[in-house]
């Protein structure tokens, strides 16, 4: 490996590691598997350079080796995916009242997600956590780009319908 070569690999490493890293975490709920997984796909990677063709697609192989590798492990761990939950984290205000509001939020955000299908949840994961384009998303996911925007909506709407069933004017 050169050193042109090196330095390409790090900067892709320090570009893509957080937003895999987050992904998978709200996929795969376990930091340990995460941060194996996120080796795995840099390794994959690191072996597979060469191969790839098209360069601007790096991210999405990246993000689809990821989504693969989740998917290997909740089949060798036999865990169905639509079993696995997300989790959201919401910052903390620093005062009680907002941060009780903001766990009682992040909960009805949870179970709102865990009542949709796998493939709505994921969009919006890879949307608002992993910060995707409807164009990567599709990628991904192997969907057409209007059925990721169209997911994504329906899950928007969703969550602001039961957070203002919940809390009203308040949001």
């Amino acid at each position: 490996m050169t050193e042109s070569e090196h330095n390409q690999f790090t900067a892709i490493y320090n570009k893509y590691k957080k937003p895999l890293y987050n992904y998978l975490l709200k996929v795969m709920k376990n930091t340990w598997a995460v941060e194996d997984t996120v080796h795995n796909v840099f390794i994959k990677y690191f072996n597979s350079a060469d191969t790839i063709a098209d360069k601007t697609k790096t991210e999405y192989w990246l993000f689809k080796t990821a989504r693969n590798e989740a998917f290997d492990y909740f089949r060798k761990n036999k865990i169905k995916p639509e079993e696995i939950t997300e989790f959201i984290r919401m910052p903390e205000s620093g005062t009680p009242e907002t941060d009780v509001e903001n766990e009682e939020m992040l909960a009805i955000i949870n179970h709102t997600l865990d009542t949709m299908e796998p493939g709505m949840r994921e969009v919006f994961i890879l949307k608002e956590y992993s910060g995707l384009s409807y164009k990567e998303i599709a990628a991904v996911m192997e969907i057409p780009e209007n059925l990721v925007k169209s997911r994504l909506f329906n899950v928007r709407e969703k969550l602001r319908i039961v957070l203002k069933e919940n809390f009203g004017d308040a949001l």
